[in-house]
């Protein structure tokens, strides 16, 4: 998109478009019911974990278990609902989820794994948002 939002001590933060690390996003108001403060508080809690995990760089590090993530729990990005939300289909009766956690994957891997997916499909829906309000 071009655009560069930086964290206070002047790293690079992938912001989604609409969006800045001082406005609250629509999201965290509706999930506190209106609450301005305690969604400013939230949503500066989340930056600070963003920032502290590396999330806005999470594509830039291995996965090293996201192939046998991504065997052991079926799912995949569909394309979008006529609304345009994006659409995912997860296969929970064919997931191998106890034979992966055996096999050496753990909780933080797969909770890495959801990060990396999350980034993913928050990248890709600022870029549509992006390219469609041009």
């Amino acid at each position: 998109s071009g655009r560069k939002v930086v964290y206070h001590d002047g790293t690079l933060a992938c912001i989604p478009a609409g969006e800045s690390l001082s406005t609250v996003p629509p999201g965290y108001l509706a999930l506190y019911k209106n609450d301005r403060s305690k969604a400013q508080s939230k949503y500066q809690l989340t930056q600070q974990w963003r920032h502290k995990e590396q999330i806005h760089n999470i594509h830039n590090r291995p996965h090293v278990w996201y192939p046998k993530i991504k065997a052991a729990y079926p799912h995949v990005i569909h394309g979008f609902t006529p609304n345009g939300m994006l659409l995912i289909y997860e296969s929970p009766g064919k997931m191998k989820l106890k034979e992966l956690l055996r096999n050496g994957c753990h909780v933080d891997d797969m909770i890495y794994h959801y990060c990396y997916l999350m980034e993913y499909l928050s990248n890709l829906e600022s870029i549509l948002t992006e390219l469609h309000s041009n």
